[in-house]
């Protein structure tokens, strides 16, 4: 969540008027973006693969906007290093404390979802359960925001973020409703 407002700050900072005609707020825009690779190496240490979903959010994001440079200002950052600076040293360490072996294992199992099985489906009736008691309200908004899609940039964005995890999550074999968390800001 740290992560996709980083990333959104980002890039409200980085198109946003600047104050000054000579100045841009590229800058600005580069920090936000700077801090946002910093929380994704912070989620890839804990969670690991849930830490990449900002990056969708990120790559859709500029696909929408029709913005290549979007991502190019974002690497420009030093983003993807602080990602490898913060998130991959850990998981060296675990790869060779527990070895390639148990390592490749525990992650098929994770992406399996041996631990926490289930259908994808029931994702759709835990995100209601989520809202109560305002769970009608949650469908009546995500209606209309998809009806205001093409008027409404910010809500699209939000959309999006929405779409970055709950997607991934639909096709990870592990199920837990806990894991629906991280949508629930952008709803």
């Amino acid at each position: 969540t740290a992560a996709i407002a980083c990333i959104w700050l980002g890039i409200e900072g980085s198109v946003s008027p600047a104050i000054n005609r000579n100045e841009t707020n590229a800058r600005g825009g580069g920090r936000w973006f700077l801090l946002s690779g910093a929380m994704i190496g912070f989620a890839i240490m804990a969670k690991g693969l849930p830490g990449v979903f900002p990056l969708f959010y990120l790559i859709a994001t500029a696909a929408i906007r029709k913005d290549a440079k979007l991502l190019w200002r974002w690497v420009r950052s030093g983003a993807p290093l602080l990602v490898i600076l913060i998130g991959v040293p850990w998981w060296a360490y675990m790869l060779t404390s527990i070895g390639l072996k148990t390592f490749k294992r525990e992650l098929h199992d994770g992406i399996e979802g041996r631990e926490h099985t289930g259908s994808f489906i029931q994702y759709f009736p835990d995100l209601l359960r989520a809202f109560l008691p305002w769970a009608i309200i949650l469908v009546a908004a995500i209606a209309l925001a998809a009806r205001r899609w093409k008027q409404d940039g910010r809500l699209r964005e939000l959309i999006i973020w929405f779409c970055a995890i709950f997607i991934p999550l639909l096709f990870n074999g592990q199920r837990q409703f806990h894991y629906l968390l991280p949508v629930l800001p952008p709803l």
